[in-house]
């Protein structure tokens, strides 16, 4: 839920002084240079995909790589149609991008573990639908894949 407030009327308790002190100064700036106004956002929080060596970050940037280098395209245009393929096929999430309010696919860094396993799934419908290998890691061995199973 996103709603705007007029900042004065706007009432948070809290005990960290840090994270008070921040508040002041948010609330200070919307006074100031926002006509009085802020918007919160209140949510579950998500979970924090993960990244490094081995992490889904990993494995969504391997697996465009993958893919890039057997179509022939760049890897960060195969990436970019990967989530939009995301979008409409299997529910990756949209946002409105801030420079020039157009909706586009959710930037990665802000994906949940779960939207970021939709970038994955995704890779592997592409590849299996166009018969393309990918590389994976199973059992601690990086092994190339097709359609989900071990190559020889």
């Amino acid at each position: 839920m996103t709603i705007t407030l007029p900042a004065s009327s706007i009432q948070l308790i809290i005990t960290d002084k840090a994270l008070y002190a921040q508040w002041l100064r948010l609330q200070t700036r919307a006074l100031e240079k926002k006509g009085g106004y802020l918007t919160i956002t209140v949510e579950e929080p998500k979970r924090p995909r993960t990244t490094g060596e081995g992490s889904q970050n990993s494995h969504i940037h391997g697996h465009c790589g993958n893919i890039a280098e057997q179509i022939s395209m760049d890897k960060d245009h195969v990436y970019t149609a990967i989530k939009r393929m995301a979008v409409g096929t299997l529910g990756y999430p949209t946002w409105l991008n801030p420079m020039d309010g157009k909706e586009e696919p959710l930037p990665q860094h802000f994906a949940s573990v779960e939207q970021a396993s939709l970038l994955i799934q995704m890779c592997h419908q592409f590849a299996d639908t166009n018969k393309l290998w990918l590389i994976e890691n199973m059992d601690n061995r990086t092994v190339k894949t097709l359609f989900g199973k071990e190559m020889k």
